[in-house]
């Protein structure tokens, strides 16, 4: 409260201390609340009880003081002296003038007061609660692990990568030594929930648990590394197994041999290794594997109009001819209007069987 005292006012010279000096002195009795009504003769009588009012202005009365002031020099008796003082502090809004020379703190001084003993006690306070802290984590360490550890010393040593100790941080205002503090209590959540050999800790001997906790963190990422492989390796032949059973069941015999071959729909490789290689591959495989499934039906479906259109064509060709024989010959000989091909192999359909049909004699025939 250093910008209370030290106040310009005329008749500073009645004292025998600096004005800083004797104005604190009458501030801390406004402030005290010994007298139960300040008046500015109780401010007058601490500075009688220290001896610091100067002899000669001792007992000057207010007449002679006026009668010197009136003559241009800046002066005052003791008591308008410290009057004086009092009425600055009011201009500041920190005191409060009554009648009869009385005076009182305004809210606005008793609160610079709660704050300054607040700012005064703050450092204790604050080592008292890190002492207190300090010593509940130090107390969850193991005692081998702690023995060189002392709270003095590191309360006065400045801390690693921070450039102050913690008894200069007891000094920071209000948010950082919350900050301080919050980071102090913080440490242990951060071993167990994200271990790193950079952590700061702060001083403290936390050197074996952190160490602790990288291994165990380092196992951790061994163990889920090597699950994930195997799962990995499983899924793999997971999707191998399924492929080879739904190919053996859809398109037989082939199976083995297509699953090993290169297919268009997966990019060139075999669909076997379009399989192993995830799951955006196995999609292939099995889009290749219905499609091969697809063609092959339409093969199978081919072959069967093909087959009743011979055997129809077959019948046709037996009762347009007395022998059996010249039919089936007549079936198997090679035409010019039918491009080179007998009509056994031209016919696959209807259409076809027809075409072969207008070929054969009208009526029944033995050539």
């Amino acid at each position: 409260m250093g910008d209370l005292i030290n106040l310009p006012i005329e008749g500073a010279g009645c004292f025998t201390v600096p004005v800083a000096e004797w104005q604190a002195a009458v501030l801390l009795r406004l402030m005290s609340g010994e007298d139960k009504v300040f008046r500015t003769r109780n401010g007058t009588a601490t500075l009688r009880q220290h001896g610091w009012v100067d002899r000669t202005f001792a007992d000057i009365s207010d007449e002679l003081a006026s009668a010197v002031k009136e003559t241009g020099v800046p002066f005052n008796s003791p008591p308008k002296a410290v009057e004086a003082y009092l009425q600055q502090l009011e201009q500041r809004g920190l005191v409060i003038s009554g009648a009869t020379e009385t005076w009182r703190m305004s809210e606005t001084l008793r609160r610079r007061i709660e704050e300054a003993r607040e700012l005064r006690e703050r450092p204790h306070r604050r080592k008292s609660d890190m002492c207190d802290l300090v010593g509940d984590i130090v107390s969850r360490i193991p005692q081998e692990e702690t023995a060189s550890f002392t709270f003095e010393n590191w309360w006065k040593l400045a801390l690693p990568g921070r450039g102050y100790s913690p008894f200069e941080a007891a000094q920071f205002n209000e948010r950082d030594w919350q900050t301080f503090r919050h980071e102090l209590v913080n440490i242990p959540t951060q071993i167990r929930f994200s271990p790193r050999e950079t952590l700061d800790l702060m001083g403290l001997p936390y050197q074996g648990v952190l160490g602790r906790a990288v291994e165990q963190k380092r196992l951790e990422e061994q163990e889920r590394e090597r699950a994930k492989l195997a799962k990995l390796e499983a899924d793999k032949a997971a999707r191998l197994a399924n492929l080879r059973d739904r190919a053996s069941k859809n398109i037989g015999s082939e199976a083995e041999i297509w699953i090993s071959i290169s297919n268009a729909v997966t990019g060139g490789r075999s669909p076997l290794d379009a399989a192993a290689s995830g799951e955006s591959g196995y999609e292939d495989a099995l889009r290749a594997l219905d499609r091969r499934i697809d063609e092959i039906a339409t093969l199978q479906r081919a072959a069967d109009r093909k087959a009743k259109a011979v055997t129809a064509l077959e019948a046709v060709a037996y009762t347009r001819y007395y022998d059996p024989t010249r039919a089936a010959l007549w079936m198997r000989s090679k035409r010019r209007e039918l491009g080179g091909k007998s009509p056994e192999e031209f016919t696959t359909d209807d259409a076809t069987r027809q075409r072969c049909v207008d070929l054969l004699p009208t009526k029944r025939s033995h050539r």
